[in-house]
């Protein structure tokens, strides 16, 4: 099974190819825009926190299609459009992101929209705190739309 880790800067998954558009501790530099690998190439593709940083996050997503297997899996994070500190910042005239490289941001179902759009269906997706930069919450179970900075998707080609 051949897998790719996109973005992955220096937490590439053992047993991945890491690709990143800077060097880190990757295997490959590359655009996700232009990924430089032959259609249906890999079994599992990981993307974890991009899509947000993309100026056509649609076009990496078409880009992802073309690599990913028939019977392969994509693992996807996003930042929590709906945290409760994203929208206070916002009411308090504030960036909705404190990530000023931040170009995009979807609540669940623009993304489910946006996944559709690349021709994906989610298989599964939950409410996440990100284990490399948060802890936990501890009412997170009650909250977990406000309270969980990440979501985490699993897809198929649809």
């Amino acid at each position: 099974m051949i897998s790719l880790d996109i973005g992955c800067r220096d937490r590439k998954r053992k047993g991945s190819i890491g690709l990143d558009i800077e060097r880190f501790d990757n295997d490959i530099i590359a655009d996700t825009h232009r990924l430089p690998f032959r259609e249906k190439t890999f079994s599992s593709i990981k993307i974890d926190e991009v899509f947000e940083h993309l100026h056509n996050p649609l076009y990496a997503l078409q880009e992802i299609h073309r690599i990913l297997k028939d019977d392969g899996k994509l693992e996807i994070t996003i930042p929590n459009f709906l945290f409760y500190k994203r929208i206070t910042r916002y009411i308090f005239g504030g960036f909705v992101s404190q990530e000023k490289d931040h170009i995009f941001g979807w609540s669940l179902s623009e993304f489910r929209h946006f996944l559709w759009h690349g021709q994906f269906k989610i298989k599964y997706f939950k409410f996440i705190e990100h284990p490399h930069w948060h802890k936990p919450l501890k009412i997170s179970f009650l909250l977990k739309y406000l309270t969980n900075q990440h979501l985490f998707f699993e897809v198929v080609k649809a």
